[in-house]
């Protein structure tokens, strides 16, 4: 169809574009706002720049610390504590939208040792780290870092489709659960050219310190050299187990206690030559 026919049968006549009038300047731009020129400056903010600064403030700390229960800030409790300080209530989608605006993203906590200690360990490194490795040049020693940690074996919960209402089911043995403790130890030669590890596993059991003595003990019969342990205060790491094994050993190892660390700081990466 070339055009639309009115009620006649007779095609509307076309005009050209030249046959309209130009458009002579620009249009005015369109301003709104209130009578005599006042422009709306819009719905004035709910919280002051003083008070939007301690709700930051707020934020940089532990929620356990203002007497919430757990470590994770929600909008509910955000909520919580800005209307019991001042009386204003935020709905939580709009706490949500404000906290992103400002660059706050809902994030998984880092896991870090709750004996961890920034101070305590920076004077570690800076101090006591120097101190053990010269101690096992001098002596030509392995230096070995061992720790223990444990798996349960539950089927990990991941989000998967399902009707809306009706949640899938994921099948858990009841009661006690199995689980497998491991072992591991890291260690260097005395050159501090090869990295090697070791781990044993046990399955339903935990590593005490007669386990831990026997992994050692297993370690020192297949290295030759002498031999400098770094581990944390855990029980399993002192007693008659330990002892009766460095009395065996008569001086082939001594231990260090090592500082509760995060993964990046722990010092391999200084263990050159130097």
């Amino acid at each position: 169809m070339r055009g639309l026919l009115p009620c006649g049968g007779r095609p509307l006549p076309r005009r050209r574009s030249s046959q309209y009038p130009p458009l002579v300047g620009r249009l005015p731009p369109i301003r709104r706002g209130r009578p005599g020129g006042a422009t709306n400056p819009g719905r004035p903010p709910k919280l002051t720049p003083s008070q939007e600064r301690i709700v930051r403030r707020w934020l940089a700390e532990n929620p356990t610390d203002l007497g919430f229960p757990t470590e994770l800030w929600t909008t509910d409790h955000l909520g919580q504590l800005i209307e019991e300080e001042w009386g204003i209530s935020f709905h939580p989608h709009y706490l949500a939208a404000w906290l992103r605006q400002r660059d706050y993203t809902p994030q998984l906590p880092r896991r870090v040792a709750r004996e961890a200690n920034a101070v305590e360990i920076a004077r570690w490194l800076a101090e006591d780290w120097p101190r053990i490795k010269r101690k096992a040049r001098r002596r030509g020693a392995c230096l070995m870092l061992l720790d223990e940690s444990g798996l349960l074996m539950a089927p990990l919960r991941r989000r998967s489709w399902s009707l809306r209402g009706h949640p899938p089911q994921s099948k858990e043995k009841k009661g006690h659960r199995e689980k497998v403790s491991i072992a591991g130890a890291i260690w260097l030669t005395p050159l501090r050219d090869r990295l090697t590890f070791a781990f044993q596993t046990l399955v339903n059991d935990y590593f005490s310190n007669e386990e831990v003595a026997d992994f050692l003990s297993a370690g020192l019969q297949w290295l030759a050299e002498p031999l400098v342990v770094l581990w944390d205060r855990g029980t399993m790491h002192k007693g008659n187990p330990i002892n009766q094994l460095m009395a065996q050993s008569k001086g082939d190892w001594t231990w260090n206690r090592c500082r509760p660390m995060p993964r990046s700081s722990i010092p391999w990466s200084k263990c050159g030559p130097g």
